[in-house]
């Protein structure tokens, strides 16, 4: 029934027909249908399917008219056969719960009551393989769901290379270090010793007093960032020790850390808790006297309530990253929030931290951006959001078209060209479609437009409002507003600001998806070569969560293959993600991005950052542009990923070119270089060998005889894709 569903894209598919059927067994019985009380209620239509065996996971395929928060929306209840519940919600496009995945892309199916279908397959690990699952809850409020299979499957999948390992001796890297690793470039304290993070006029970020300013950091990340007092000063010398100059402390305003006073608003009581922000003073000093710098982040996970001063503050934390875009009262809270944060001086320094040269930058956000989210992320808000949204969305139209007949004749030349039924411009009820870029093709380019327009106007005087604040704090380093992302339509919208970000883990495990893959062997697989892209001219670089996650049997890959890659494409962060100083209860890793708890890692960051940080490894000579004008990359809203050059997926160019994107008028020259001296990369057998004056290394298995390095890696490397 999923074949027939994905074949049905030459025709509509009626999911009425689909909700007479409710079985999921037997005789000409197609699918197990929710049939919803309606899209706007609050009551949940709920079946129960049995399964009665042992699995690793359950996959089940459907399919689902879109309910009035854009994409279908479960909550997902595991019943095991001795009594044991769990019980977690799961929503289109997202990851289903901690230990399931989201498993393709939906596919839009059809139409039903003038609603697309959409049809996608969810995997849902149940993380206790040796009992049996007695039965699986689906709950609702779709006014359709439709359950077309429910199988056991492997988990986590034939990808996943898995070794016994009762045998094996535990080594555990010491959370907190007595003595010095022997390092090249050792950290230099204290930080700040060079005066203010500044950017230069060639775009790379340098110190007050001209020194170049690389930082090769690690994010740590909610209570970790938090340590007792007792362990402050060993912990910031630990992170010295292995060559971090530089910590971005992540997630620290999450509601379960601490920092924020869950009695907040009430008579008497401070929005911070004095005890845990003690600890984040004192770390944070300690941390600077061991020469480490401060990547400040205002915002991840913040969430408001009515303590805040803000009404109707239901929602996911993902509410939180949005709705100060366009809700007022929202924005003023994150303004407070950042200034009752970081508006303050550090007692331990006397200095405030607008002032202090610890200080390297400020990040406004963290994955904040409503034309990324721009689909199920944006609509999954609750309603009353959501109509304040489309409130403001009237009122932008109001001030661009007369009437009707003005957007009549502008939203032309689609299959839903001008107002739809209930639509008017007079009334304030024109939606805000296409609610997903996955229905484009169905909609006017110019209304395509008008709502990028109106989302990124919302956006920019987001970002411009924070910015503002920061200033008028005081903050004078580089200013990043939140991640740049791949979109060029996303990216254009940063420009004002000297700074760019992004992330990148190489093979993420989610789910049962991993591919086991080598990042020297395979760089084209997974995207890894375009993250060159994102830099952009003129502007400093910052790759701010970057890892190969366990299990990935390539690990020890990771460390010097970023060093080298950040510097041949002339970046100046590389910011791994996480360091994590103590087990669980159970001795298990905290996470799967721990650099601690993979020894094949944190071993070599030592070298690594030295290697980084120095210079060591030169710059590609030549410059290659991706241009982008402002009014092209407008009529291209919505439309994905910028379409990239073959040549970018040829490691011989990225050892020859740093690639920066442009968004001016008219295209830059390229000046084409010759690979770098002393660096070779061969993508058979996956092999990478440094021969610098201060660096020799390889990375990757040997090979017969000595690879010729410095001119010679061209060659062999071209070879990649033939």
């Amino acid at each position: 029934m999923y074949l027939l569903a994905s074949a049905a894209l030459a025709a509509p598919l009626d999911l009425a027909l689909l909700l007479d059927t409710d079985r999921l067994d037997g005789a000409g019985a197609d699918a197990l249908c929710l049939k919803g009380p309606g899209r706007n209620s609050a009551t949940r239509a709920a079946v129960e399917i049995p399964v009665g065996r042992p699995t690793e996971a359950l996959t089940f395929r459907w399919a689902a008219d879109r309910p009035n928060a854009g994409g279908p929306a479960a909550q997902l209840t595991l019943t095991y056969a001795d009594g044991r519940v769990v019980s977690f919600r799961a929503e289109l496009g997202e990851a289903v719960g901690i230990t399931a995945s989201n498993e393709g892309i939906p596919v839009v199916v059809g139409m039903h009551d003038g609603t697309p279908v959409v049809a996608t397959e969810w995997s849902v690990a149940t993380g206790r393989p040796d009992v049996p699952v007695t039965s699986l809850r689906i709950a609702a409020r779709s006014s359709g769901l439709c359950i077309f299979s429910l199988d056991t499957v492997p988990y986590p999948g034939t990808g996943v290379q898995r070794t016994d390992t009762s045998t094996w001796y535990p080594y555990d890297v010491a959370p907190l270090l007595d003595a010095p690793i022997p390092q090249a470039a050792p950290v230099e304290a204290p930080a700040g010793r060079h005066g203010k993070v500044e950017l230069g006029p060639d775009g790379r970020l340098r110190f007050a007093d001209g020194t170049p300013a690389r930082f090769w950091g690690i994010d740590i990340y909610r209570a970790a960032a938090l340590p007792a007092k007792e362990d402050a000063d060993a912990f910031a010398a630990t992170i010295a020790a292995w060559g971090f100059n530089m910590v971005r402390l992540h997630h620290i305003d999450d509601p379960g850390v601490g920092l924020v006073n869950p009695r907040r608003g009430e008579p008497g009581q401070p929005t911070l808790d004095p005890a845990t922000l003690d600890r984040l003073d004192f770390f944070l000093a300690r941390l600077k006297a061991h020469g480490v710098y401060f990547f400040l982040e205002t915002a991840t996970l913040r969430q408001l309530t009515a303590a805040d001063g803000v009404g109707e503050p239901g929602g996911a934390p993902l509410g939180h990253k949005l709705v100060p875009m366009w809700r007022p009262e929202w924005l003023d809270a994150h303004l407070r929030w950042f200034e009752t944060l970081w508006g303050r001086t550090n007692p331990y320094t006397g200095v405030r931290f607008a002032d202090d040269p610890q200080v390297a930058l400020v990040e406004l956000t963290n994955e904040h951006s409503l034309l990324m989210f721009w689909g199920p992320g944006l609509e999954a808000l609750p309603s009353a959001h959501l109509q304040a949204l489309d409130a403001r969305w009237n009122s932008w139209l109001k001030q661009r078209y007369a009437d009707d007949a003005a957007l009549r004749a502008a939203w032309t030349d689609a299959p839903r060209a001008g107002l739809q039924t209930g639509e008017s411009l007079a009334t304030g009820t024109v939606r805000r479609d296409p609610q997903s870029p996955g229905f484009f093709p169905a909609w006017p380019t110019r209304r395509i437009e008008d709502l990028y327009d109106f989302y990124a106007s919302l956006e920019v005087a987001y970002f411009d409002a924070l910015a503002s604040k920061a200033r008028a704090l005081g903050f004078t380093v580089p200013i990043d507003p939140t991640l740049a992302y791949e979109q060029p339509e996303v990216a254009v919208l940063r420009q004002p600001y000297p700074l760019g970000d992004t992330h990148f883990e190489w093979d993420f495990a989610s789910g049962d998806r991993l591919r086991a893959e080598s990042a020297l062997a395979n760089p084209r697989s997974q995207q890894l070569l375009a993250q060159a892209v994102r830099a952009v001219e003129g502007k400093a670089m910052s790759i701010s969560e970057v890892n190969h996650p366990f299990p990935n049997p390539y690990m020890a890959e990771g460390p010097l293959l970023w060093a080298t890659y950040a510097s041949l494409q002339g970046w100046d962060i590389v910011l791994w993600n996480d360091y994590v100083p103590l087990r669980t209860s159970d001795g298990s890793l905290e996470d799967v991005f721990d650099v601690r708890g993979a020894p094949v890692k944190i071993v070599q960051m030592a070298s690594a950052s030295s290697a980084f940080r120095t210079g060591a490894i030169p710059e590609a000579p030549g410059r290659f542009y991706l241009n982008h004008s402002p009014e092209a990359v407008r009529r291209s809203a919505g439309t994905g990923r910028a379409e990239l050059p073959e040549l970018l997926s040829d490691v011989a160019f990225f050892l020859s070119n740093r690639i920066r994107t442009t968004f001016d008028p008219a295209p830059r020259a390229n000046k084409p270089g010759t690979p770098a001296t002393g660096v070779g990369w061969w993508s058979d057998p996956g092999l990478l060998v440094l021969d610098q004056p201060t660096l020799q290394a390889r990375v990757g298995p040997p090979l017969v005889g000595s690879p010729t390095v410095g001119a010679g890696p061209a060659a062999p490397s071209r070879q990649i894709g033939r």
